[in-house]
């Protein structure tokens, strides 16, 4: 049994931020996943499903206020992303897409650019910000998209990321240290990252470590050596055999995924449904407050 005194009154509350403005705005996509800077890690084959699940978060997540940034393999050979780039348009979303995080002839890494500019200009004075003319992110070396003399559009009412970068099928190539910096500094650029790959440790390990939720398609069953990778990584309080039991009733079912919210041990059955775990120590631990 374990007792509590209270010996004073010294109860550590949340700093009030003197030079930050507070978005009491509700999060878009809240439902999908309440964290709105998270990183997510789609694990799942090809034609798995998992572009569905991206357009699905795209389109409950972003607002007018969102870019998305996609580097993706088969972006200008999969029906599924020329759907996506459609829904953008429809939502006032601006896209920028590639098929590589390396341009093919220059070789420079378009990723690390695109960190570096948000590291420069992340955090400046903001009424500096307001009063010069209003500039977009950075696409590449010799690419800045202008947009000086806009009118301000009106702020929708749920908050939302400024920018959703997504991966999808770059095996290789998810081990670059720019990958590993933007999964580090997200929340610092205020930003939402999808990540879609075949495999756990197709991302560097220390990528992994800043994982928030992971999506676990079928097909993994077979090799317990990926799913123990996984779910060490993700450091659950579940014991691996009630993990594997989620797994397997989770994705029984074709194009049906595991959910894991990595923070709080939590799981559900695609985005829908969550499961009650049944608690092993039915006794809890009695407190005296």
């Amino acid at each position: 049994m374990i007792k509590v005194k209270r010996i004073n009154k010294e109860d550590v509350t949340p700093v009030k931020f003197v030079d930050v403005v507070e978005d009491l705005r509700p999060v878009r996509g809240r439902d999908i996943f309440p964290e709105i800077y998270a990183n997510s890690f789609f694990c799942a084959r090809k034609k798995s499903g998992k572009s569905c699940a991206i357009y699905h978060t795209i389109k409950n997540c972003a607002t007018s206020e969102t870019r998305v940034i996609a580097f993706v393999s088969t972006l200008h050979r999969d029906p599924t992303w020329r759907s996506i780039q459609k829904l953008c348009q429809d939502m006032k979303v601006d896209f920028t897409g590639y098929t590589s995080i390396k341009d093919p002839e220059t070789k420079e890494d378009i990723l690390d650019t695109i960190v570096k500019h948000l590291e420069q200009t992340t955090g400046e004075d903001k009424e500096e910000e307001e009063a010069r003319p209003k500039q977009g992110i950075i696409l590449c070396a010799d690419d800045l998209i202008q947009h000086s003399g806009q009118r301000k559009r009106k702020k929708p009412k749920e908050r939302a990321p400024k920018i959703i970068f997504i991966f999808d099928d770059l095996s290789g190539e998810l081990q670059s240290p720019s990958v590993t910096v933007l999964l580090k500094k997200n929340r610092h650029f205020m930003c939402k990252v999808l990540m879609a790959s075949q495999y756990w440790n197709d991302i560097a390990l220390q990528a992994r470590k800043q994982i928030d939720y992971v999506l676990l398609y079928r097909g993994l069953a077979q090799s317990l050596d990926k799913l123990t990778d996984i779910y060490k990584n993700c450091d659950l309080s579940v014991k691996f055999d009630m993990f594997l039991d989620i797994y397997r009733f989770c994705t029984k079912e074709k194009y049906h995924f595991m959910y894991i919210d990595v923070v709080n041990s939590e799981f559900r059955r695609d985005f829908s449904h969550k499961l009650e775990l049944p608690k092993e120590n039915e006794d809890e631990d009695e407190r005296v407050l």
